[in-house]
């Protein structure tokens, strides 16, 4: 039997072992494989079985070689194609990225150019409309290719949807600052006037309540927004209710120091510098005196109205009950007491001192654990939310940052210091909402740290910062002092506000839709944010205004039409 390809002459077992050695020589091993599985069944001997096994091995040794050498040249050209394609792609998408950059810059530009001179109200209208097609352009682009974009849309904003008050009179300045929580802002002054407005409504000027015979010292809104609840300098303390007008209490005997309402809205809590504090039951009109040594300098309620929690003289602190029962006295401290609040539960109770320590007590006033015992004054002390695990932070003056359980037990702590990255001489910190981020800053510069002491993002505001805080959705990061600046989680400045003097308070309205400041020259700034503007606004181009521009290439890469005129 003749092995396939074989001639016809060829019938030896020699012969198969060279016809097959032909075709190996030729590069052709499938047909060898072939030709020496034939010398294998034409074996006579055990010599001649083994000749052919081994001139087949060596045929399918040769065929795998090349079949691996041909798999090998395939992915190679493969790779290379890919290579030159992933080279292509990324050409084209740098050509884009440029096309976007430059393309929000001219349009940034020119909604700066139209802002730049006492703007009327169609440039101001064209340059947020051309300044958010900018930011749509760049949309998800680095950081540094969108700056530009979002600079002009805060810039847009600012113009377009700022409204400006001036508190009048011959007032000192801003003393208080409140929100409710159904839009409604109250201002105290330091003179005897108290002003409030509605966040979302248009007003040419504040509400002013009739001027009081003394100064106020202390005023808020009660949550629900229905009361406001003032003390003035000769302690006289009182309520104003939309529907039925002022109410006034009793007064204190010396000068009034604060003034609080119950969760529930009533009761209020006030104090003055004759050294009592009271409870005022507004239903019952029963008056509840608290007995403290030293001057009173602050007091609240515990988040369930449950508890109340004053503050006297330098290192005095008492826990009482809501009927005003003394439950304890938390007189552990040393030295002056910087910061006394309970935990967003009710839970457990925090006090920060001089004395080098922090204590954590139950809400009953017993002692918990004493954090913070290196002798460096405790400045800042702070409850974390909850998402966090229940955490508190404590700020030293040696420049560390601790963080510590509801038990009292350091979880960790970081030294804030260029040599980690972070700022020295911190001011101040905030947490975040959700309790991942803090937000410190010293005297002109700020850093938002995670937990584990990462920096995330660094801020550098221009002139001093007074203080700051994340919005309430932690999206943003106010800082405010010389000028109040709002960022975003990437450290993108959205909005800068100047007044003309330093801004005293600043802060968001509940649903973040709205910043207010407060300057020291009794000017009232509320602002659209900026981010919630570019999501919520509508916005129409009509083909006038597209074609001044030249904005049919941004369009198109937007799938954006023209309102047609």
């Amino acid at each position: 039997m003749l092995a396939a390809g074989l001639p016809v002459s060829a019938q030896s077992f020699d012969d198969f072992i060279q016809a097959g050695r032909d075709s190996l020589e030729q590069n052709n091993f499938e047909e060898a494989i072939k030709i020496f599985q034939g010398a294998v069944r034409n074996a006579r001997t055990s010599r001649q079985t083994d000749m052919a096994w081994g001139w087949l091995e060596q045929a399918y040794q040769a065929n795998r070689d090349t079949l691996e050498q041909r798999t090998m040249a395939a992915q190679a050209a493969e790779k290379k194609a890919r290579g030159q394609e992933e080279i292509a792609v990324a050409a084209a998408k740098e050509a884009q990225l440029q096309y976007r950059r430059s393309e929000a810059n001219r349009l940034a530009y020119i909604a700066g150019q139209l802002l730049s001179e006492e703007p009327g109200e169609e440039e101001k209208e064209t340059a947020l409309l051309l300044s958010f097609l900018a930011r749509q352009v760049v949309e998800g682009a680095p950081p540094g290719s969108q700056s530009s974009a979002v600079q002009a849309f805060g810039n847009a904003v600012r113009e377009n949807f700022t409204r400006n008050f001036q508190l009048s009179g011959p007032d000192a300045g801003v003393l208080a600052f409140s929100l409710s929580k159904d839009g409604k802002i109250v201002i105290a002054t330091a003179g005897k006037r108290l002003y409030w407005a509605y966040l979302d409504r248009e007003q040419e000027k504040l509400n002013l309540l009739s001027p009081f015979e003394e100064y106020i010292v202390d005023a808020a809104f009660s949550k629900d927004g229905k009361k406001i609840v003032l003390i003035t300098k000769d302690g006289k303390v009182g309520y104003w209710r939309e529907k039925e007008g002022w109410r006034e209490l009793y007064g204190h005997e010396g000068r009034g120091m604060f003034a609080r309402l119950s969760p529930d809205g009533q009761k209020i809590l006030s104090g003055s510098g004759g050294g009592d504090v009271v409870i005022w039951n507004l239903n019952t009109r029963q008056r509840t005196n608290l007995h403290h040594e030293g001057a009173p300098s602050s007091g609240q309620f515990s988040p369930d109205g449950a508890a109340i929690l004053t503050r006297a003289s330098e290192k005095e602190a008492k826990l009482w009950s809501a009927e005003g029962e003394l439950l304890n006295e938390l007189n552990l401290h040393k030295a002056l007491i910087y910061h006394c609040a309970f935990s967003p539960g009710g839970r457990r109770i925090l006090t920060a001192s001089a004395d080098g320590t922090a204590v954590l007590w139950d809400e009953r006033g017993n002692k918990v654990a004493t954090l913070n015992k290196d002798a460096f004054p405790v400045f800042e002390a702070q409850f974390i939310p909850a998402d966090t695990g229940n955490l508190i932070l404590t700020i030293a003056a040696d420049g560390v940052a601790r963080f510590w359980d509801y038990a009292g037990v350091e979880q960790t702590r970081m030294r804030l210091s260029p040599a980690n990255g972070l700022i020295a001489d911190v001011k101040g910190a905030r947490p975040s909402p959700q309790g991942e981020r803090i937000l410190f800053w010293s005297v002109d510069t700020a850093q938002v740290v995670d937990l584990a002491g990462n920096m995330k993002t660094g801020l550098a505001p221009d002139g001093y910062i007074r203080s700051g805080r994340f919005s309430n959705d932690g999206s943003m990061c106010l800082l405010y002092g010389e000028e109040a600046t709002l960022w975003d989680a990437k450290g993108m400045a959205l909005l800068r506000q100047n007044q003309h003097e330093d801004i005293l308070a600043a802060t968001f309205s509940f649903d973040d839709k709205y910043l207010i400041t407060l300057a020291q020259d009794k000017s009232l700034k509320i602002v659209r944010t900026p981010p919630k503007v570019y999501r919520e606004h509508p916005l129409t181009i009509d083909s006038e205004v597209a074609e001044k521009y030249k904005l049919e290439e941004a369009l198109r890469y937007l799938g954006m039409e023209v309102k047609k005129q």
